[in-house]
Order: C-alpha cells, then sequence, then structure tokens
C-alpha cells in the first residue's frame, strides 16, 4: 500500500526544499565571489611586493623552479623575493639527490 499525500501538500514541500537549496546556493556563490576579489587582491599585491625586491620569479613560483633549473644544462640563475621554508626544503633536496649547488 502506497501512502496517500494530496497533490498540494507535496508541490508545498517541493517548493519550500527548492527555495532553501535555492538561497543557500546563492550564500555560498556570494561568499566565494568574495573570497575570489580577496584572492585576487592579495595576489596581485604579492606580485608587486615581489617584483620591487628586483626578483625575477614570484614568491609561488620560486620554490619550484629549482628541481628545473637544477635538472638544465648549464647553470641556471634567478631572483627569488624571499627565502622561505618551501625554497629551503626544495633546495637541500635537489643537493641531496642531484647533487646541485645552490649559490644563493
Amino acid at each position: 500500500m502506497s501512502a496517500y499525500r494530496p497533490a498540494g501538500v507535496l508541490t508545498k514541500i517541493q517548493h519550500r526544499l527548492f527555495e532553501f537549496i535555492s538561497i543557500c546556493h546563492d550564500r555560498r556563490a556570494g561568499a566565494q565571489a568574495d573570497a575570489r576579489k580577496l584572492s585576487a587582491s592579495t595576489s596581485r599585491r604579492q606580485l608587486l611586493e615581489d617584483f620591487k625586491t628586483g626578483a625575477t620569479v614570484d614568491r609561488h613560483a620560486s620554490d619550484q623552479i629549482i628541481t628545473f633549473a637544477a635538472l638544465a644544462a648549464g647553470q641556471s640563475k634567478f631572483r627569488i623575493p624571499r627565502l622561505s621554508d618551501h625554497v629551503r626544503s626544495n633546495g637541500w633536496l635537489v643537493e641531496e639527490l642531484l647533487q646541485a649547488k645552490n649559490h644563493g
């Protein structure tokens, strides 16, 4: 036996559920948009700060380029904005595994 559901009641429940989901989605989308604006603003500020130091790569690429520089033929030179923990650990790892020297 199936339960009796008046059509009007089910429609109201469905409508309320759809409303609730729409409100949640709108709030989440708004929060994500705010986060993207903040992230873009922060990224722009950091990039300008990094290049004002005379760096040739930004703070986010500086630790990642070390491995490629170590694998490249000849000597690689680039200037980083600051010595981060990521740069230190990646530099150590490259020295240990590839016997590449850091002349920072």
